[in-house]
């Protein structure tokens, strides 16, 4: 007496469901759009990382955009927000390789990368902004199964 679990019978399950993961994709890029982008939009609008908030800015920083010169001219007072530019160009973008796919969220700005991870050499904090928190990627998550489970 036993129960006994015959691999063909997964054989066809698990093929139709290799065959849905193939358009996964534009599942990633809309969850991306949808729960990602707001979420790293949210950690601008907190001005905070992952574990901490943001540095205040230098005085020096401070002075240049009281007296509005130079590139200075349109500054706000929310730190990494002062022409929407780096925020703005995060975009999510599919990432294609030979055995996976991802969806891969970024800035092509060049200095995002030192305002993420900071810049000593140049007196640059870091300010933590490409990340996502436990709740966009449990709905990301969420929005993967879903998909999953509605070809069955």
């Amino acid at each position: 007496m036993g129960v006994v679990l015959n691999a063909k019978g997964w054989d066809s399950l698990l093929n139709q469901m290799k065959r849905s993961f193939k358009d996964i994709v534009p599942v990633l890029l809309a969850a991306s759009n949808i729960h990602a982008l707001p979420d790293i939009d949210n950690h601008f609008q907190e001005q905070r990382g992952e574990k901490k908030s943001w540095p205040a800015l230098s005085s020096t920083t401070e002075a240049r955009r009281r007296r509005g010169t130079g590139k200075n001219k349109k500054r706000g007072n929310k730190i990494l927000q002062d022409t929407g530019k780096l925020i703005g160009s995060i975009l999510p973008a599919s990432v294609v390789n030979r055995n996976t796919v991802s969806i891969k969220t970024g800035s092509h700005v060049k200095y995002a990368a030192a305002h993420n991870y900071g810049y000593p050499k140049r007196n640059i904090p870091e300010r933590q902004f490409m990340w996502l928190s436990d709740k966009a990627r449990e709905k990301i998550e969420q929005e993967v199964i879903d998909f999953s489970l509605r070809g069955f």
